[in-house]
């Protein structure tokens, strides 16, 4: 007998918490780029009508849809509990702006920021609080390492190798150049494409290459497309001549991590080849795994 009662009311959402910011509709009106973003949302505030099912014409007012909005660390944490984080439906934010921020995507996001700074305020033995006053750059860039996009936040990690390196390329599209690859940004942002593409014109093989001032300890590579993974070789250039260490496959993800056994050495190059209309290579990120863990 109640099992239809599930479709009616139709406000999909939970209890609000308040924390140090508490999101508004003036966010999107504004498109608020907030210092401390750690999400984004490009829903827009879906609001029903009071009515719910029952109500007779048009039952939801959706008009910011396609605005990419910031989501703030500060409406991930409570304001007056220490050590409590919220992330997903329940975060800092009115009605309204909740409307735009409780659909999947962003509030997987939330979670995946929120349990970032959770171990960020392990390490540091300090509260979610703190994480924002003493450690906004680790949270961020740490994100940005694990394939987010932060509205207005380039990477800047200092032991991503590849953003001291040189790209440069067998051939290029117009607009879509080697230097794409290690500016910072990992997809398109406004009419900026970001990507490196070789010439359509040209058959294969194409690739795309960094070199290091100097050789380097690296054994793991960061690769981010544009639209879908597409196949190909990851190269190092040992003994003078250019050695397989992984291979990336078709895939319908835009990132992927490989790990391959460690090199020293100052290039290295994604091989296609046969290119397709598929390959746009967004980022490329080159790190030492063992350096890392051994601080």
């Amino acid at each position: 007998e109640l099992e239809w009662l599930n479709y009616v009311p139709g406000v999909r959402e939970s209890r609000r918490l308040m924390g140090d910011y508490i999101m508004r509709q003036r966010d999107y009106d504004e498109q608020t780029v907030h210092p401390d973003t750690v999400a984004f949302t490009d829903w827009g505030p879906d609001v029903h009508h009071p009515e719910g099912f029952w109500v007779k014409g048009n039952d939801c007012i959706h008009v910011y849809q396609g605005r990419r909005t910031s989501i703030p660390y500060r409406t991930l944490y409570s304001k007056n509990i220490e050590n409590l984080f919220m992330a997903g439906r329940c975060h800092s934010a009115t009605h309204i702006a909740l409307g735009g921020t409780r659909v999947m995507r962003p509030m997987c996001a939330t979670g995946q920021a929120a349990g970032t700074a959770a171990a960020i305020a392990r390490q540091h033995d300090t509260t979610p609080r703190g994480v924002y006053q003493d450690h906004l750059r680790q949270l961020q860039q740490a994100l940005l390492r694990d394939g987010c996009y932060l509205i207005g936040v380039r990477n800047a990690d200092e032991r991503d190798l590849a953003l001291r390196a040189v790209a440069t390329s067998s051939s290029e599209a117009a607009g879509a150049g080697a230097t794409n690859v290690n500016n910072g940004w990992n997809r398109v942002v406004d009419k900026n494409r970001n990507a490196w593409v070789p010439d359509p014109k040209l058959p294969g093989p194409q690739w795309v290459e960094l070199q290091l001032a100097k050789p380097a300890r690296f054994d793991t590579v960061h690769v981010t497309f544009e639209r879908r993974c597409t196949a190909c070789q990851v190269q190092v250039f040992l003994n003078d001549a250019w050695r397989t260490v992984a291979n990336i496959e078709d895939d319908t993800a835009r990132r992927t991590a490989r790990n391959f056994p460690p090199v020293e050495a100052g290039r290295l190059r994604l091989l296609f080849d046969k290119p397709s209309a598929d390959v746009a290579v967004c980022e490329i990120r080159l790190y030492d795994q063992h350096e890392q863990r051994s601080r």
